[in-house]
């Protein structure tokens, strides 16, 4: 049978497979923590991250954005700060991604002065009230925004 032939019968036979059978599902992310087990643990490290969403974000400044991460997943929150500068951090400004939960109340601060750009902090469970601070350090000061969740 020739090339051509060979093409033609497999693209009928495509054509006859319902297309839910042909396409792959989505690769399944195991989580790794539940409830306040997530608490001070790396979103991306524990699965969380797969599907958040930014439910608040606020300006650091001129420096930079700050937004409030939420896992619908783990119920979880965390912090990611975005430099304005450019997404390498070229002038090496130090970063705060700090996450603060209302009740129980309890925080998380990260800090980071390597290269690249977003940064996120760590997460806290919290299926109520919770908001994010970033801070830049930069050449003439600091700058701080904060990012709250809408209705708390």
């Amino acid at each position: 049978m020739s090339r051509r032939s060979l093409a033609i019968l497999a693209a009928l036979a495509m054509s006859l497979v319902p297309a839910t059978v042909a396409q792959a599902a989505p690769a399944h992310v195991e989580v790794t923590c539940s409830g306040y087990g997530c608490d001070h643990l790396d979103p991306v490290a524990t699965g969380c991250s797969a599907g958040s969403t930014t439910v608040a974000s606020a300006a650091i400044g001129s420096v930079g954005t700050v937004e409030l991460r939420w896992s619908p997943t783990c119920q979880t929150n965390w912090s990611r700060v975005t430099v304005a500068a450019g997404g390498a951090n070229p002038s090496s400004f130090w970063r705060y991604a700090d996450i603060y939960r209302q009740s129980p109340a309890s925080h998380d601060y990260f800090d980071f002065n390597g290269n690249g750009s977003p940064v996120y902090g760590n997460m806290l469970y919290a299926p109520g009230c919770a908001w994010a601070s970033g801070t830049i350090q930069y050449s003439g000061g600091w700058s701080t925004g904060t990012a709250v969740q809408p209705g708390c």
